[in-house]
C-alpha cells in the first residue's frame, strides 16, 4: 500500500489476491488445531526462555510471537506440495521462528533442541546442524503429510548473514535435484 502510483497497487493487490479458495470443514479444523499448537507452543516457550535466560543468560532466542499463522502455513505449502508430487523440500530462514518451526513442522524432539542449547554435543552421527549459535541449527527429517505422504525436509543452518539463505538452499535444492536425476526439477524445491 506505500506504492504512490495507484495503477501499480492495483496490479500487485490483482496479482497477490486472486480470488478464495473455500476450505472443507476437516481443512478447516486442521488449520485451527495447528495455528492453536503454534499459540500454546509459543506460551510454553515464553516460560522456557524466562527459564533460558536465568540459566543460560548469554544465549539468544527468537520465537514466532506475531507470526503464529507461520506454522499452519508452512505445513499446508508441504502437504499441497506433497500432493503435487514434491518428495524433498528444502527450507531456509531466519531467526525469528525458528524454534517453532524445528519443533511442529520438523517435528525436531524439544528435547534434543534443549540439550543442544546447553552446549552438549551429541554423537556425530546424530549431529545435522553446523555447530554454530544455537539460533543458526539445522535439521533434516522424513515425516508424513496427513495424506500419508513420505516427505523429507531439510531445514538449513542459517548462515550467519541472513542475505545468504537463499543462496545456500538453492544449492542444496540443485544438489539434491543433479544427485536425485529430477531434471525436470519438480521432486525437490525450496
Amino acid at each position: 500500500m506505500h506504492i504512490a502510483n495507484s495503477q501499480k497497487n492495483n496490479y500487485l493487490r490483482a496479482m497477490i489476491e486472486r480470488g478464495t479458495r473455500q476450505f472443507g470443514k476437516e481443512e478447516q479444523i486442521r488449520t485451527l488445531d495447528r495455528l492453536i499448537w503454534a499459540t500454546e507452543f509459543e506460551v510454553y516457550i515464553f516460560y522456557l526462555f524466562k527459564f533460558l535466560d536465568i540459566k543460560y543468560p548469554a544465549q539468544k532466542r527468537f520465537g514466532v510471537i506475531g507470526a503464529e499463522a507461520m506454522v499452519p502455513l508452512v505445513k499446508e505449502v508441504i502437504d499441497e506440495g506433497a500432493r503435487l508430487g514434491v518428495t524433498d523440500f528444502v527450507i531456509g530462514m531466519p531467526h525469528r521462528g525458528r524454534l517453532i518451526l524445528l519443533c511442529s513442522v520438523m517435528r525436531k524432539p524439544l528435547e534434543r533442541i534443549l540439550y543442544e542449547f546447553r552446549g552438549l554435543a551429541l554423537p556425530w552421527d546424530q549431529i545435522e546442524d553446523s555447530g554454530d549459535v544455537k539460533y543458526h541449527l539445522g535439521y533434516s527429517t522424513d515425516r508424513f503429510t496427513p495424506d500419508e505422504i513420505k516427505v523429507h525436509l531439510s531445514l538449513v543452518p542459517n548462515p550467519s548473514h541472513l542475505e545468504a539463505v537463499n543462496p545456500v538452499c538453492m544449492g542444496k535444492t540443485r544438489a539434491k535435484q543433479f544427485y536425485k536425476k529430477d531434471t525436470e526439477r519438480g521432486k525437490t524445491c525450496w
